[in-house]
This record gives structure tokens, sequence and C-alpha cells, in this order.
């Protein structure tokens, strides 16, 4: 399988108490998760980057001006990349440190987000000192310092009950994007949700969308301003585009496809608020410009690949096998002009190629910025060397690797 991460859309869609869900184009008022209705409120703080991809990130990667963050779930631990030396390793500054316990500046108990935001590091993880054990959106200073508790998140009524893949931090609120699945007479049903919360001690949650489906769900969303563009991936075939107006919580519907045989991929926001959409059929890669409840093809490259290819700040991406079973990349910009085209690793990446074959480990874009693509890079699971690595692929310089640290 090409992409990396596909396969992880399933855990996803887990068991929860039924519920009902107002009907998919309705309107409702927003309400807190106590059922109250909520008013509007006024938008502070910055913007969320845009930067990095939804399904295929998973919240591991973030970056500041000068470093990337790398969350690794598997090892509790939180790693940086500092771009102007190279240097990498565990976020810990402790001069002793052997950084493999809990004692370690790096350590964060059961994380499963990270954002860089307006100078300050956030994530939700664990507290380990408590019991029952408490689930909280954490803060530190960007080295790691200074860390402490800001928001609970009620195992009860918010992590069980609406079981949150992705926790986002948008002009100083915090956003909550959930599937998962019930079952009600012996029929399989999926609802998807997304809550809000400002970014203070509050533990209220505002309930702002919901839809239920017996068709499985997907969804990828953008942020601009007061409002949030949400895209609904319905079964394998279906698509609708909303626009959510965080100001006074009334919902917009900008696209609907229905059963045209495109596989879909993500949406994509420009800095200048242009929406995007990409997808696939069996012949070509599409990105898509979605406007007055159309879509303008606006990228096409023909292509087997069978995915949709990645939109990533203004660069359209499409990755796939050749004949001879080197990995090849087509890159062109929103407006069809081709930046590259040839081997993905056409120079090799030597500080890696000890470990991993570039040509059949496991691989996939999670984001980029400019002429940057970023790829993570590991051995399979079961493979004898389970190396992890992220590698920044710069289009302007013939894919030339330009940041690379192990994770």
């Amino acid at each position: 399988m090409k992409k990396l991460f596909a396969f992880l859309l399933c855990f996803v869609l887990l068991s929860a108490c039924a519920r009902q869900a107002p009907p998919a184009d309705t309107t409702p008022p927003a309400t807190s998760t106590d059922g109250t209705t909520i008013g509007a409120s006024n938008l502070t703080g910055k913007d969320a980057a845009n930067t990095y991809l939804v399904n295929d990130n998973f919240q591991c990667l973030t970056e500041s001006d000068s470093a990337i963050y790398k969350l690794v779930s598997s090892r509790d631990f939180i790693l940086y990349y500092d771009k102007g030396s190279g240097n990498s390793g565990p976020l810990c500054s402790k001069p002793d440190c052997d950084h493999t316990g809990n004692e370690c500046d790096a350590y964060v108990c059961g994380a499963s987000s990270l954002q860089y935001y307006d100078g300050s590091l956030y994530f939700v993880a664990l507290d380990p000192n408590t019991f029952p054990i408490e689930t909280w959106l954490w803060k530190s200073d960007s080295s790691g310092k200074n860390r402490e508790k800001i928001k609970q998140l009620d195992r009860e009524s918010i992590i069980y009950y609406y079981q949150p893949q992705s926790f986002v931090i948008h002009r100083d609120n915090l956003y909550l994007f959930c599937i998962d699945s019930k079952v009600e007479n012996d029929a399989a049903f999926y609802h998807a949700t997304l809550l809000s919360s400002p970014l203070d001690s509050s533990t209220q949650f505002t309930v702002l969308w919901e839809q239920e489906e017996n068709a499985v769900l997907q969804l990828s969303y953008r942020f601009g301003g007061q409002y949030i563009y949400l895209a609904i991936k319905e079964g394998a075939n279906n698509v609708k585009i909303i626009r959510l107006n965080t100001l006074d919580g009334t919902i917009e519907t900008l696209f609907t496809e229905v059963n045209q045989g495109y596989y879909y991929g993500e949406i994509h926001l420009t800095k200048q608020n242009e929406l995007y959409l990409c997808g696939s059929d069996a012949t070509a890669v599409y990105a898509w410009k979605i406007e007055n409840g159309e879509k303008t093809d606006t990228v096409i490259i023909e292509s087997d690949s069978n995915f949709p290819p990645k939109i990533l700040d203004g660069l359209v991406i499409d990755t796939r096998p050749n004949a001879d079973n080197q990995r090849v990349a087509t890159v062109k910009t929103l407006s069809g002009e081709t930046v590259y085209e040839g081997l993905l690793f056409p120079n090799g990446i030597p500080e890696m190629e000890a470990e991993l074959d570039l040509n059949t480990c496991n691989y996939g874009e999670v984001g980029g910025t400019g002429s940057l693509i970023a790829f993570y890079m590991g051995a399979d699971g079961n493979g004898t060397k389970p190396a992890e690595y992220i590698v920044y692929l710069d289009t302007a310089q013939n894919m030339k690797p330009v940041l690379i640290f192990p994770c």
C-alpha cells in the first residue's frame, strides 16, 4: 500500500453509547455538553497553522519558526529538531538526563496531540499522579519547561463518550474532532462531532456540529479566521464540505458530490482562503478548486496511484512506484505549473539508507511549507530494522533532503 497511514483510519471507529444526532443539513443552536445553549463569542488569538495534513499526520508534527516538534506516542516522548543547528533529540534540557524515564522533561504520559501555538507547546495527555487518572490539556514553553495543566477533559463525558481523535487550538479556543460508531437494532452507525471550549480552565464544551450516517465517516478540516472548513467523506465516494462560523454557530454547505466515481482526499485552504479538494480515479489524480458550490479541475496528473494527491501550501504532489519499483513524484503548483517530475529521492539520503530502503520502506507525506514537503519514513513494524525518520525534501532544489531527524 502506497500510503503509510491509511490503515490507521480504522482505529477511530470505536463503539460508543447510542445517541440521537440531528439531521445532517440542520443548523441547531450550539449547545454545551450539559445541554445549555451557547451564545456567540468573540475570537482572539492566532489562527491554527494549516501546515500539516489531518489523516496522515495524526497530530504528531508541529513547528515554530526555529524548531520542529514531534510527538512519539509509542514512547510517550516529545522530540525536537532545531532548524538552525540541525540538533535533534528529546525535548529535555537536563544535563545528566538519560531520557528513559518519567523524570525526563520530554516525557508525556499517554499523549494524543501536540501543537505549537502562540509561543507555547500544547498537548493532551494524562496526569499519572491522579486517581482515577485524569486527562488534561497541558502547556509548556517551547523548550519543554514550565509545564502546567490548563483544562481537564472529563473522561466519562468527553473522552469516552465522544472519543475525540484530534485536538486543535485556533483563535484561543480548543476544538475536538470526534468520530465513533454504535450498533442499534443490529445495524452499525457512525457518528461525527465537533466540540469547542475556550482556552482556559473551564470544563464546559460546546457541540458545534454533529452528523450520523450508516456509512463510514472520515473528516478533514482547515481553519481560517472565524471559520472552520470541514469535509465529511461518507463511505468511499460521497463528500460534503461545510463552513462553520464560530462567531454565531451557523453552518453553510459549500459543496456536495455523490457517487461520481472519485476517491476523495483532504481539503486545503490557502493563505488567501481559497478552498481546494483532492481526489483520484483509476487514471488520474486531481486538485479541484471549490467555489460557488462547484469544483474546477485545477490540477490533473495522470497516475495509477489510486490515492488522492496531497495539497501542501500551494503545491500538489502525487507519489507512486514506477516500472522499476522506484518511487517517483510529480509536483505541481495550484495553477498547474510543473515544479518537479522524476525520482522521489534522486539524491538518495545517506543518513537513512544504512537502515532503510528508500523504495520499499513505509512512507507518507505528512505536511509541507513553501517548497518543502515533509515525509515520514519508517520500517515495517514486523521488520528487523524499526527505524523511523522525518525528512523534508526541497522541491526547489531537485528534491534535495534538507531537514532529517530520527524519531
